[in-house]
């Protein structure tokens, strides 16, 4: 079967980044004969530089007739220090909302090779990590947003997140599909203490669990989670929360391990019923580290894994190239992230593993 990807290469590095996708997925066609067309198309920066905006309206039509969209690196001083010039690193949120994408999925895996890299504690870290993040994408926020003056408190700045009931079933769609397929729990996490949307947000869930009556769940305020993966991160197999809390628990997680190995994905959700639909897929580090000598093409890579099951709904494709990351890694030497050719060669190696795993 065919598929077409588009591929927004970005700035600095994501040249190299992007290139790793083209080898990932032509060993994936060699495995299982699979035909990968891949639409280019510029974004960021680049497109700054050749159009005058970092997203131009060629790039959405581009990623509109595909079946997923792969970024790689974003902005870089020359375009987000002008204040003259369209922000290249805005030109993700705004392709996000043109598309229509609903929800952040964001896996973290540990690997014990760089185990004694990671920041917690090695007594933490006994068992391997394997969570997974749903959150709602920002883009998806409608509210009123501005600044006013008072008398007494000068200018005051005010932003309104609204979330609604078909939203958060959006959502759990989502999360509840993963975690059935892959017989996982479910952590959903709020602020209902504090937030009257805490309350629409557990009563929602609740209601569209009895879909799911094989997934178990639980409901934990942001505060408490925060504390548990902190102290337990092993307990956690899947996240489900809103934009706000999201942004800043998967990043607290993301530190667990490396923000360039982390794989990322936000998928649109046409409809709250019938996840067959949400076919659409944006996937990639999102590095806006593109100035670093060394690119780091695992998280990417794992972002094709994400894909494969996420978009395309190949699930052992996404389980071999999942396996031959980890089988890769294992041979290499604790240090091999600051060596030049590890960037050079380790995407060959793991097109060579998925070539022949058995």
């Amino acid at each position: 079967m065919e598929y077409k990807i588009a591929l927004l290469p970005g700035d600095g590095h994501g040249v190299n980044l992007i290139q790793s996708v083209v080898d990932i997925l032509s060993a994936i066609k060699v495995r299982f004969g699979h035909t990968f067309k891949f639409l280019n198309a510029k974004i960021g920066g680049d497109a700054i530089d050749n159009t005058g905006v970092s997203l131009p309206q060629d790039t959405v039509d581009i990623c509109k007739k595909c079946d997923a969209v792969f970024i790689g690196s974003i902005g870089g001083a020359k375009w987000t220090d002008n204040l003259e010039l369209d922000k290249s690193r805005k030109s993700i949120q705004r392709l996000f909302g043109a598309l229509k994408m609903s929800a952040n999925i964001t896996p973290i895996i540990s690997f014990e090779s760089i185990r004694a890299n990671y920041p917690l504690k090695k007594q933490l870290l006994k068992n391997d990590i394997n969570m997974y993040f749903v959150s709602e994408n920002f883009a998806n926020i409608v509210g009123d947003r501005g600044f006013k003056s008072s008398a007494k408190q000068g200018i005051q700045a005010y932003d309104t997140e609204i979330i609604s009931k078909n939203q958060i079933e959006q959502l759990s769609n989502i999360a509840f599909d993963i975690a059935k397929t892959k017989k996982i729990p479910i952590i959903s996490v709020d602020m209902s203490d504090q937030l009257e949307s805490g309350f629409l947000w557990r009563q929602t869930v609740d209601n569209f669990a009895t879909q799911y009556p094989s997934v178990p769940y639980q409901h934990m305020l942001a505060q408490d989670f925060v504390t548990m993966l902190n102290t337990q991160p092993n307990k956690i197999k899947l996240v489900l929360t809103n934009a706000s809390l999201g942004s800043l628990i998967v990043s607290q997680a993301v530190s667990i391990t490396n923000l360039s190995m982390v794989a990322t994905g936000v998928i649109g959700c046409k409809d709250t019923i019938n996840l067959e639909n949400a076919k659409l897929g944006i996937y990639g580090t999102y590095n806006f580290k593109c100035h670093d000598n060394f690119p780091n093409p695992i998280g990417i890579v794992l972002s094709i894994a994400l894909m494969l099951s996420g978009s395309l709904n190949l699930y052992n494709e996404s389980y071999i190239l999942e396996q031959s990351v980890k089988q890769v890694l294992k041979k290499q030497k604790p240090n091999f992230l600051t060596k030049p050719e590890y960037c050079k060669n380790i995407t060959q190696q793991i097109a060579l593993q998925i070539i022949n795993s058995v």
